[in-house]
């Protein structure tokens, strides 16, 4: 497990955010795509209480009660100018987005029945606390769900780049190995387990499942997942983005 946490000497997230609306324009389109996809894999259920961690400006958020009769639906992020953008963008009382950090949830232990994170753990140093702190603030037999860029399967653009510099130069082998965190293949899975998830599941998702229409072929992007029950949480690596997806663990 990890050590203890210490948010006065822990260093912050490296995504830079400056305004609300220019993120929605730019990642908002790929995001509202992506939400169904993760939820579909996540799971939900009426009258379930979903965190939501590094909610952005609400697309995963706004996305859930749309798949269930969730009774809550809790964004948190430590980008404030994200977090008011997404307040400004539903008055239904479900909603609660809040300022946090990932590795210090300010949660009691169980007070989520799943927990979601989108395309955020990779951005964030020591991501293996963030995903133990939403075990702990999931329920046992809940479920937590995740997605990262699958920079190696699912970003041709790079994966082109970096093979054909491979072949012209040698030394070009060690910077393929130097992408985001958690984008390896079978890497989140492996962190599910060590924070004490059980019964991981791995799977990909690609864009051509979307509901809401797919991104045209030459920007198809993918996913893949991983999931476990008693807590559960989905890791993927697919053609674009990676998914985490449920397990379960007991307390």
């Amino acid at each position: 497990m990890t050590t203890a946490f210490d948010p006065k000497t822990a260093p912050p997230s490296v995504f830079p955010a400056h305004d609300g609306g220019g993120y929605e324009l730019q990642m908002g389109r790929w995001s509202r795509r992506l939400a169904p996809l993760l939820i579909e894999f996540g799971g939900i259920a009426d009258g379930d209480r979903v965190l939501d961690v590094g909610c952005g400006t609400g697309s995963l958020s706004f996305a859930l009660p749309e798949a269930a009769n969730v009774a809550s639906v809790t964004g948190i992020d430590q980008a404030e100018v994200y977090l008011e953008y997404a307040r400004t963008r539903s008055a239904d009382p479900r909603f609660t987005f809040r300022y946090g950090d990932a590795r210090s949830l300010p949660f009691a232990d169980g007070s989520f029945d799943c927990a979601f994170s989108m395309l955020v753990l990779h951005f964030i140093p020591d991501a293996q606390r963030a995903v133990a702190e939403m075990r702990r603030v999931v329920r046992p037999g809940g479920r937590v769900t995740a997605a990262v860029w699958d920079i190696f399967g699912g970003l041709p653009v790079f994966r082109l780049l970096w093979d054909t510099a491979a072949v012209l130069d040698p030394s070009a082998e060690r910077p393929r190995a130097l992408f985001d965190p958690l984008s390896a293949p079978g890497e989140m899975s492996a962190m599910w387990h060590q924070v004490g998830l059980t019964e991981v599941e791995q799977t990909s998702l690609t864009g051509s499942r979307a509901r809401r229409g797919s991104p045209p072929p030459e920007t198809e992007w993918g996913l893949s997942g991983c999931a476990e029950p008693a807590k559960r949480s989905r890791s993927s690596a697919g053609v674009g983005h990676s998914t985490s997806r449920r397990s379960s663990a007991s307390k």
